[in-house]
């Protein structure tokens, strides 16, 4: 396997900025708060929503003509898909996509996260 864990970890931002991310997204323990103002100024739509435990505030930036992927992305999210979810591998494989990661860095982070869950 070829993948990296994280290959936008820090910079989802910066990609998105470039024109390389047109979905990103942060969850609630790791919100970098400036990206608000910075959002705004290269023009990205901002979704919030509050992810099914009722504590944690989730954001997802996306372009414009990207607004149907940012749904499906929450709508994933919200599913509170889990490891031993029959369709889990599938749900990872489309966040990865709708994210612009590569299918082997979608891959190397499903089999890490099942060693570690």
């Amino acid at each position: 396997m070829n993948g990296k864990i994280g290959p936008h970890e820090g910079v989802e931002f910066i990609l998105f900025d470039r024109g390389e991310k047109h979905v990103i997204y942060f969850n609630w323990d790791c919100w970098p708060e400036d990206y608000f103002a910075a959002a705004k100024l290269v023009g990205a739509k901002t979704m919030r929503f509050t992810e099914p435990d009722g504590e944690k505030e989730s954001y997802i930036f996306y372009r414009d003509g990207y607004e149907e992927k940012a749904e499906e992305l929450k709508s994933i999210i919200l599913s509170k898909h889990t490891v031993d979810d029959s369709d889990f591998e599938e749900k990872e494989y489309r966040i990865g996509e709708i994210l612009d990661y590569k299918k082997e860095d979608v891959a190397l982070f499903i089999s890490n996260f099942k060693v570690n869950h």
